[in-house]
């Protein structure tokens, strides 16, 4: 311990460092006999405890305290005084002496015990001051995280996101914050900057990281932000002022701005998915009311001609020889009734998912013949095959209906006379169906419409042909369905070219899909109104079952290749009930406990109760990948 004793009576100083010179350890002991000494020696000097006594030549009172105070404040202070006076005793602790001795009663006992005791309350203080200032820095940096969260948690764009916490993690740092995105390619992960400038080793290995990584310097900080499916999605490479380290404060706050950034995203994904929902719900809305209008229009006409023409025939109002003619008219408009009832139904299977493909290996040169050939007694159709190979993966009745609605368009908007040509044949890329007409044609402006539901050009509307607007919205969803679509090239007034473009056979097989036929079991009213609503808005062949021997029903009539179960409310094994079967459906659950070692394997996936349409997309995907797995199986 090292003591500096201010003190002007010699008698006094020697007494003193007799009493430090005895005692064990050993004490390292200084002398000044004036304050002005004793505050130059502190100012070159570090001391553990001052021994002041308060009676000095240039320096009187409490005046000495408070003089050592403003040099060296967290200075240890033991009072020697002459005067045995309780109230300047008092004031001396106040002042920031730690103890206050009178001479006369003093030992090296107490001696001793005084100055360890005043190092230990100094240092006692030091601490708490030292976790006070500690305590409202963290204030003030949790007010300043505070704000910043309500800006990330205020944004609603992903971008918006990670440019705001770039700069929020540069102020926070006060040195430098680069943003990274990360991509992915099939099973790898890489990161690159704003510029496509791929990242450096450091922060490339965070692409995959759950938790941040500090580099072993403490001079470099990566933050992986997680996206809405749990994986990163962005990375933060951070660095501190030069010549600074990262301390665990700051380590803490940047955790914390990482987790507020991964809500703020979380947020805008289901901001996006509300959107989306009450944007499907106003379009099914609107489809509800343009299909009641459509067939009230449609259905109205037939149904007129086939009525008037059997209450002619009925009251033998028309001529012998006008009676063939009225049948003829009610067999046409029977057809055209037909067609509308079919396109309709359709329609329906299509919004609720349920258009299976019954794929086979077609020639699509021999389809478009027999196509045109059924067509020909209504017009002239020049007919061009090229090419030796031209098969497809594709459903017949399906591509076949697409190819008719195509045709008949062509010869239903083309002037009487005008010939149409078909022509089939391959780019070496796809298969190419092209079917030109010199017809009336689309505006320009209309063509990217022209496939919605209900959709027809406004110089079709306004033509004599008769058109329900459903039939290239139907051609159209069959050639996605079949990996490919429809393309069109049109003049007004001088015709159009519509072309079915479809994978070649060997690109269709790398490429499909299984078509999932889904069964959501639950007893949860809104959760199973959700799942329907979203496997069917999301192309999945869909059906409820309320309870688990509703679903062992639904299970004895019908094949499933996904079965989604609700853990919390269905008690019962249903999975049991298909377990024998040759190929038995995926499973997928919903809620309850995590799956065991016992039941992990019978699960593809296992959502938490609340969940985004993201996830259960994602889920299904892999359960496609499962069943196409198994069964392209030996």
């Amino acid at each position: 311990m090292r003591v500096l004793l201010i003190e002007d009576n010699p008698a006094d100083a020697a007494l003193v460092r007799a009493y430090l010179g005895s005692v064990e350890p050993p004490v390292e002991a200084s002398h000044a006999s004036r304050l002005t000494d004793g505050v130059a020696r502190l100012r070159g000097e570090e001391y553990d405890v001052v021994l002041l006594d308060m009676s000095l030549p240039d320096c009187q009172g409490i005046e000495s305290i408070v003089r050592l105070r403003s040099v060296v404040p967290n200075q240890a202070i033991v009072v020697l005084s002459g005067h045995e006076d309780e109230d300047l005793a008092t004031a001396a602790v106040h002042a920031g002496a730690q103890d206050y001795l009178v001479k006369g009663h003093v030992d090296e006992l107490i001696l001793r015990r005084s100055l360890r005791y005043a190092v230990e309350r100094q240092q006692l203080l030091d601490r708490l001051a030292a976790s006070e200032a500690h305590l409202h820095e963290e204030n003030v940096l949790l007010r300043q995280l505070s704000e910043e969260a309500g800006i990330l948690f205020g944004a609603r764009d992903a971008a918006a996101i990670g440019t705001m916490l770039s700069a929020q993690a540069q102020r926070l740092s006060g040195g430098s914050a680069a943003l990274y995105h990360v991509r992915r390619l099939r099973e790898r992960s890489f990161a690159e900057d704003e510029r496509g400038n791929p990242a450096d080793a450091f922060v490339s290995q965070a692409c995959e990281m759950p938790h941040s990584i500090l580099r072993q310097d403490a001079r470099r900080l990566v933050l992986p932000i997680a996206g809405s499916d749990g994986c990163a999605c962005c990375l933060i490479d951070v660095r501190p002022a030069e010549g600074r380290a990262f301390h665990d404060s700051d380590i803490f706050a940047f955790e914390l701005l990482r987790h507020d950034a991964a809500i703020a995203l979380q947020n805008v994904a289901l901001l996006g998915e509300l959107q989306e929902q009450r944007a499907s719900v106003i379009r099914l809305n609107q489809f509800k009311d343009d299909l009641i209008a459509v067939l009230a229009h449609d259905f109205k006409g037939p149904l007129t001609t086939i009525v008037g023409y059997a209450d002619m025939l009925e009251d033998r109002l028309l001529e012998e020889n006008r009676t063939l003619d009225a049948v003829k008219a009610i067999r046409d408009a029977a057809m055209r009734l037909a067609g509308l009832a079919n396109d309709t139904l359709s329609l329906s299977r299509i919004e609720q998912g349920e258009l299976p493909l019954h794929e086979a290996v077609l020639d699509v040169g021999a389809l478009t013949t027999q196509v045109v050939e059924s067509l020909r007694g209504q017009r002239e159709i020049e007919l061009v095959v090229e090419g030796d190979d031209l098969r497809v993966l594709g459903d017949a009745a399906r591509l076949r209906q697409v190819f008719e609605n195509i045709v008949g368009n062509a010869i239903k908007y083309s002037p009487p006379g005008q010939p149409i040509t078909v022509r089939a044949a391959g780019d070496g890329e796809s298969i190419r169906v092209c079917v030109t007409d010199r017809g009336i044609g689309v505006p320009s402006e209309e063509i990217g419409f022209l496939f919605e539901r209900f959709s027809r050009a406004s110089n079709a509307r306004r033509s004599s042909v008769k058109g329900s607007g459903l039939g290239l919205y139907l051609a159209n969803v069959i050639a996605q369905r079949h990996g490919g679509r429809i393309e069109v090239e049109s003049q007004v007034g001088s015709g159009s070219t519509f072309t079915v473009v479809l994978p070649y056979l060997s690109d269709r097989e790398r490429s499909r899909h299984a078509f999932l036929r889904v069964l959501a079991v639950t007893e949860d009213r809104d959760l199973g109104s959700f799942l329907i609503h979203e496997l069917r808005r999301n192309g999945y062949a869909a059906r409820l079952a309320r309870s688990a021997a509703h679903a062992m029903t639904h299970l004895d009539v019908e094949e499933f290749d996904v079965l989604i179960i609700d853990r919390e409310t269905i008690q019962q094994a249903v999975h049991e009930h298909v377990a024998e079967r040759e190929m038995p459906p995926v499973m997928i659950g919903i809620g309850g406990e995590p799956a065991g070692a016992e039941d992990g394997h019978l699960w593809e996936a296992q959502l938490p109760r609340l969940f985004m349409s993201a996830d259960l997309v994602a889920a299904l995907e892999r359960a496609a990948q499962t069943r196409l797995e198994v069964s392209s199986a030996p």
